[in-house]
Formats: structure tokens, sequence, C-alpha cells
């Protein structure tokens, strides 16, 4: 049996994105980092930001993407390395002369003014003209559908309209890109899910360039057309959210995007176009191989197979070469409404986390606690990592 090369699937290897190709990018951090004392937030990050890109920063608390943000608003000096905006060096401008804007989760609004004169309020202190600034606090009040609410006072609104507020008042200066520091925190789930289309509408209408950070991996998937996921002040992998959630860089990164099964593998051959691995003191499994997988005799890797990829049954599948089958025991049942998550106890002792779409009603589901089931999914279902 031989082992996969990659170079011989080279040209099915997916393409570049659109967004990054041959493209010059708005926003360039280069060998940036940021130290506070000893402490190090930000270390030698490289990255590049497109041009109307949505773009997450995405990881737990103290990753450093705020300090990322607040880097690039001005509101600190990196240490060393660069960061260029639209080609120009932002080191030494200060925050009010960048043209770009903050929203933060707090929202921030003056009490005592109404919407149209928060809305306002920075065009005014730039000493714009009174008809302009008018003009400006209309259009911005259209845009987030707050025309009736212009007279009302914070106090007077909902959460989510006083999300719309500042957003409307952090695009009122037209700036080139807008940062948001988990802007959404505050909203409960349902509101947060509604606002976060009406963020990916406004942006897609007025071209700009949206940065978000969030520790939220629902949201950033949802609004993001890339995500960079960040640990301890590195990235990980920046990609498109399908690229992150199905073809992770890492066992981190698969296990901080949604849930996942990680099983530690050991490779043993070839099948075909099939990698074959051994697990679990020697169940089979039949893996495709991503054409960038440097397969090694003997080496050990982490499988990474997410529970909605796994059928779970009563009776044995059908076997094929491309189909992997394990048996265990129902330990757990979670209802979630649209989906059911089983907790599957292997014969070996190895727990799977299994998840089933609810096309029948509960009162008919034929799998409960305690039963015998069989888990199968099939070779292209799983991707592998270092482990």
């Amino acid at each position: 049996m031989n082992f996969h090369d990659p170079a011989s699937t080279a040209a099915q290897a997916e393409p570049v994105s659109a967004l990054t190709q041959d493209r010059t990018p708005l926003i360039r951090f280069e060998n940036v980092t940021k130290t506070f004392g000893s402490f190090t937030a930000i270390s030698d990050l490289n990255l590049d930001i497109q041009e109307r890109e949505f773009f997450s920063l995405l990881g737990p608390s103290g990753c450093g993407k705020t300090t990322m943000m607040r880097l690039l608003a001005g509101f600190e000096e990196v240490t060393s390395g660069r960061i260029l905006l639209d080609g120009q060096d932002l080191t030494g401008i200060p925050a009010n002369r960048r043209p770009v804007n903050m929203m933060f989760q707090s929202y921030a609004l003056f009490p005592h003014m109404s919407v149209a004169k928060n809305i306002g309020f920075g065009l005014k202190q730039e000493r714009w003209k009174k008809s302009d600034i008018q003009d400006r606090v209309d259009e911005m009040l259209a845009l987030v559908q707050l025309e009736d609410f212009a007279d009302r006072k914070p106090h007077q609104l909902s959460g989510g309209q006083m999300q719309r507020v500042a957003l409307a008042r952090s695009l009122a200066k037209k700036p080139k890109v807008l940062l948001l520091d988990e802007p959404l925190g505050a909203l409960d789930k349902k509101l947060r899910e509604e606002t976060q289309f009406q963020l990916m509408d406004v942006q897609d209408r007025l071209g700009l360039t949206f940065i978000i950070v969030t520790h939220d991996q629902d949201e950033a998937m949802t609004v993001s057309s890339r995500i960079a996921v960040m640990k301890a002040g590195k990235l990980l992998q920046t990609d498109t959210p399908a690229r992150i959630y199905e073809h992770p860089a890492s066992s981190y990164v698969a296990d901080f995007i949604g849930n996942v099964n990680l099983i530690n593998v050991e490779l043993a051959g070839m099948d075909g176009e099939l990698a074959l691995a051994r697990w679990d003191g020697g169940t089979r499994l039949a893996i495709r191989p991503q054409p960038e997988d440097v397969l090694t005799p003997g080496a050990r890797k982490t499988l990474v197979l997410r529970p909605e990829k796994i059928h779970v049954t009563k009776d044995q599948p059908a076997e094929a070469p491309n189909v992997n089958l394990v048996e265990g025991t129902v330990e757990e049942i979670s209802y979630t409404g649209s989906a059911s998550t089983y907790l599957v106890r292997l014969d070996g002792g190895m727990l799977i986390r299994a998840q089933e779409a609810n096309r029948l009603l509960t009162s008919r589901r034929e799998i409960d606690w305690n039963n015998r089931v069989w888990l199968s999914w099939r070779a292209g279902a799983c991707v592998l990592v270092d482990a």
C-alpha cells in the first residue's frame, strides 16, 4: 500500500477565496507585537483584511482580540511592527485622525440627548454645517429604520433599538472601517440573531469594512466573510467560516468552533483513495484525506468528527469500504427542538457525541436511553489534524 502524495492531487485543492486573491489589503498588520510590561498581548502578528470584508476576531477572553482592535483604532500604540490602513502607516496618528470608528458593547449613548442628537454628536464636534448634520442624521435613521424614534431618549428604547442608535452614530462620520467590540453581547438570543442579519445588511449596503470582536462562535460563523481564530496573542487559523468549521487547522480550532469529537488515531496505510487508521485498540477507520495531508505510517493524528456527520441507528447499516461503523450504548439524550444529541458509550469506553435532526415527533422516536445503537459516518465526513 502507498501513502497519499499531496502533490498528486494538488489540482483538487480548493481555490483561493476571491476575497484575498490578487488584491491589495485595506488593512495590514506587519509583525505586530504589543506588550504591557512583562505580558505579551500580541506576538509577531501578521494579518491582511480586505476592503468590504466582514471580518471576525474570535477567541477566548485574554487572547488579544480587543487589543488588536484598540491598536487599529489608535487607543494603543504597537510595541513593534506596524499597521497599514489603505497603504498608510498608522504609527503616531492619533485616534481622532484615523478613518476608523469603534462601537462598544455598552453603546455609551448620552442619556440626556435624543436619538437624533446622539447620532449627530460626532458631526457637531467636527463642526459640520447644521444642514449637513441634519441630512446625515436623517440618512442614518433611515438606514437603521428608526425614523419614528428620532426624538426619543435612550431610556425610552429597547436594547435592540439602542444598539441600532449606537451603530448609526458610529457610521455617521463615514469611516472606512467600523470596529465592533462585542456589540451584541447585551441582547437576548433571539434579538441577537435578528440583529446579526441587520448588521450584515447594513455592511453590504454601505460597502464598508466591518471588524467584529466576539467570543460567540455562532455569531462569528453567521456574520463573517472570514474569521481569525486567536489564542494567546497569536493567529491559529484565518479562513472562511466553512473552511474553519469543515477543515480546522488544529484540534484547538476544531474544539473551539462548535461541538466535535476528537479521536486519537494511528495511521495504517492506504486503500485506494482512502487513508486507513486504527483507534481504540484496533478499530479500523477509513478517511478521505485532504490534498495537503502528510501521511506517514505509524504517525499519530487526531480525527475531527462533527456530531451532525454521524448517523445513529438501532439496526446495523450495510458495510461499505467508505463507511465507518462502531457500536455502543446510549447514555444521554439532549433534545433541543430541531435536533437531538446522543452521547453514546462505545464498547471500548470512548464517549461519542452524535446529532440527528428531529424529523419525527419525539413520541415516535425509535432510540431511547440505554439502547444499543450503531454509529456510522462516511470517510469524507471527517478530517485529520496533528495530534
